[in-house]
């Protein structure tokens, strides 16, 4: 009865050291200037992830309120993408981008908000 109890401990250590993280870390490749809003409550910025061949992203980040709150607003595969982030005004971001480059909005789509502040961001290929 002793060696059975010992052999299922055994058993579990040897599980519970085997079962360890094996992701990748969420590498920051590169991050842009921060662009602010004509009024200053907004910045907008690219922040490039680069886990290895297959796995880079560059996303468009906004930050609120000093970086009180913050969302990802659009996203694409890969890194160097030549991304050009412009205020058209206090509330709406425009994201150039090359014409094949695809770009998707995140979860809230083309609209952000952060308390009474709302960002329209629009997508230009140029």
């Amino acid at each position: 009865m002793i060696a059975r109890t010992y052999m299922l401990i055994v058993v579990g250590v040897i599980s519970l050291v085997g079962c360890g993280s094996r992701a990748a870390p969420h590498l920051e490749a590169g991050e842009s200037p921060h662009v602010p809003s004509p009024s200053g409550w907004c910045e907008a910025y690219v922040v490039e992830f680069d886990n290895g061949p297959n796995a880079q992203e560059t996303q468009v980040m906004l930050s609120f309120d000093g970086g009180r709150g913050g969302a990802g607003a659009v996203t694409a595969p890969g890194l160097g993408l030549g991304l050009v982030l412009r205020w058209l005004d206090p509330t709406t971001l425009e994201v150039q981008h090359p014409k094949e480059i695809q770009l998707t909005y995140g979860a809230s789509g083309e609209w952000l908000q952060f308390w009474a502040h709302k960002v329209h961001v629009v997508l230009r290929s140029v």
